[in-house]
């Protein structure tokens, strides 16, 4: 099955916004944060459906709360996660992982740990890394 974007879900090229990594690098926190609350693919949804088709500015701390906050998570929390210094080991862990498959954009797939899928692909390509996964295990 192919899945067809409807018309409000397509990338809005003339609206994405410039935005410093360097928060969004903190910010494996807040996905993170939502995995600590069993919602880390809200969170990773979210977070790419805000920046390519709603034009947020997900290098501001402020959107990316209310982004968390929308998906049920607690706002106050989640604004002490982006602050704080939690979870410096897993962060660590995904720099070192991102270095290691030289990650420098999205979207990027790694499925089961070792096959990676760079940028928007055709849904053949990941139906074709999933059926090589599913045939090793």
């Amino acid at each position: 099955m192919n899945y067809v974007a409807t018309e409000a879900e397509r990338t809005r090229f003339e609206q994405l916004r410039p935005t410093s990594t360097l928060l969004i690098q903190m910010l494996p926190k807040p996905i993170h944060f939502a995995d600590s609350q069993g919602k880390s693919t809200e969170m990773s949804e979210r977070l790419l459906r805000g920046h390519l088709t709603e034009a947020c500015n997900v290098g501001r701390a402020e959107e990316l709360v209310d982004l968390a906050a929308e998906i049920g998570l607690d706002r106050a929390a989640a604004e002490q996660a982006l602050k704080s210094g939690t979870f410096p080991d897993a962060v660590a862990k995904d720099r070192k992982q991102a270095q290691a498959f030289e990650i420098c954009g999205v979207p990027f797939t790694l499925i089961d740990g070792k096959y990676a899928i760079s940028g928007a692909q055709e849904t053949d390509t990941f139906l074709q890394a999933l059926r090589k996964v599913g045939a090793e295990h």
